[in-house]
């Protein structure tokens, strides 16, 4: 896994955000945020997904939501961009980690 999360970086696959979170349980809403940051497929990596993200995010056709108890190698190169806040990086970190 850590080899796959450095390959995303190199290919400039990988954004990481201080934050991701809708306002709404609109679709719309979650579209337009992507567009926004220059994204229309991704997998997005979250602490914990709340009820508003993945309603939002559930009708849209290669967009999906997972927290870091979910992350597989699989789901990492299927999508050609990955969006991760920067709580769901510190648990990786710690998930990844020899010593934890």
């Amino acid at each position: 896994m850590q080899c796959i999360l450095s390959q995303l970086i190199r290919d400039s696959r990988l954004l990481v955000v201080k934050d991701f979170d809708v306002e709404n349980f609109r679709t719309k809403s979650m579209k337009a945020k992507l567009q926004s940051m220059g994204v229309d497929q991704a997998l997005i990596v979250v602490s914990q997904v709340s009820d508003k993200l993945g309603l939002s995010c559930r009708n849209l056709p290669g967009v999906d939501v997972c927290d870091v108890q979910h992350l597989d190698p699989v789901s990492l190169v299927a999508y050609p961009k990955v969006i991760i806040t920067e709580e769901a990086v510190k648990q990786c970190e710690e998930r990844l980690s020899i010593n934890g």
